[in-house]
């Protein structure tokens, strides 16, 4: 025993394309998980579900992110090192449920450090997926690259600017590749 959880059954959703899970809720200090299950019933890993930890802070709202990065598969308490992370599986990233657990133990059977026996609480206001900021490009170039590219004989190439004459190692075919694969 030792443990107090609520599971919402029955709910599918597909985490493809998202980056984690986004918690709005009020603690009490101590540690929680959450616990999502996979959509692979009928497999051999259906006793399975993935649990990301995260720390509460007395009475005040927060918003909590859990990357899919941190989630763990467990089995009860055991986590599953070999398993794929959450959606890399063969449900790729169906998931049929999702709870949330209070525990003595984080895992593996090792005790939770931020467990206060007794009373707890824990007010969700909101529980949605996320998804992360990508970053923007700026693309800045020299004029060679493209030109390289534009001048489709030797002579042109003698007559233009001497680093397209020279082209060392044909590196501006190469930046050329690279800012066309940016590009897309």
């Amino acid at each position: 025993g030792g443990f107090c959880g609520s599971v919402v059954r029955s709910l599918p959703f597909d985490s493809q394309g998202f980056d984690g899970i986004s918690i709005t809720l009020r603690g009490d200090g101590n540690r929680f998980k959450f616990r999502l299950k996979p959509d692979d019933v009928g497999s051999q890993r259906s006793e399975f579900q993935y649990q990301a930890v995260f720390d509460t802070i007395p009475q005040r709202w927060m918003t909590v992110h859990l990357p899919f990065e941190s989630f763990v598969s467990v089995r009860r308490n055991d986590v599953d090192y070999s398993a794929p992370q959450v959606n890399k599986g063969i449900a790729g990233g169906r998931m049929i449920s999702l709870g949330l657990v209070f525990s003595r133990f984080d895992f593996n059977e090792l005790p939770n450090p931020r467990c206060s026996p007794g009373a707890f609480q824990l007010d969700v206001a909101s529980i949605g997926l996320y998804r992360s900021v990508r970053p923007s490009f700026v693309l800045v170039s020299s004029a060679g690259t493209e030109r390289i590219n534009r001048l489709s004989t030797p002579e042109q190439r003698q007559r233009d600017v001497p680093i397209v004459q020279l082209n060392p190692q044909g590196i501006l075919n190469w930046k050329y590749k690279g800012e066309e694969a940016l590009r897309l």
